[in-house]
């Protein structure tokens, strides 16, 4: 509990001088589903995304944060790290690094797509948020070759 006071506390740090969004979504992880919460955004050369879901009897979380090579709001190249925990396996938190593409700016469409590595066994984790009446509608697929996370939401901007 206190890492994710902690997390939070950094994350809403973040929020006071980015590009951010905060969401509400249905998630469903072959066919254990439930409502979340979201939190994504960048700052400069970083980006982030912080996900909270109620899945049926279980709870998880997934943080990703990477540094962007170049221009975030014209697309860039990322590096970073995914950290994932869930309470379904008593399994504890998965840490990975990840590559991947980033367009972000809080106008327009915006998107990332990235393949985690290492324990996640080379997955790739998609969103894109398509603005819709003031914020965004949004779409998220977390997938490698056993399981499938699809996120469907909506955020607003801030």
């Amino acid at each position: 509990m206190k890492k994710l006071v902690i997390s939070l506390v950094a994350i809403f740090s973040l929020n006071s001088f980015a590009n951010n969004m905060v969401g509400i979504n249905y998630n469903d992880i072959d066919g254990s589903n439930g409502l979340g919460l979201s939190l994504s955004g960048s700052a400069g050369s970083f980006v982030y995304d912080l996900d909270f879901m109620d899945l049926d009897d279980n709870t998880a979380n997934v943080f990703n944060i990477g540094y962007a090579i170049g221009d975030i709001s014209e697309g860039s190249f990322y590096v970073g790290i995914v950290s994932a925990d869930s309470d379904a396996n008593g399994d504890d938190r998965f840490t990975d690094p990840e590559l991947g593409y980033v367009v972000r700016g809080n106008d327009g469409v915006q998107f990332k797509v990235g393949l985690l590595l290492g324990d996640f066994e080379e997955t790739i984790d998609a969103e894109v948020q398509i603005p819709v009446s003031g914020g965004n509608l949004e779409l998220g697929l977390m997938h490698d070759d056993e399981d499938s996370l699809i996120t469907v939401g909506y955020s607003w901007n801030f």
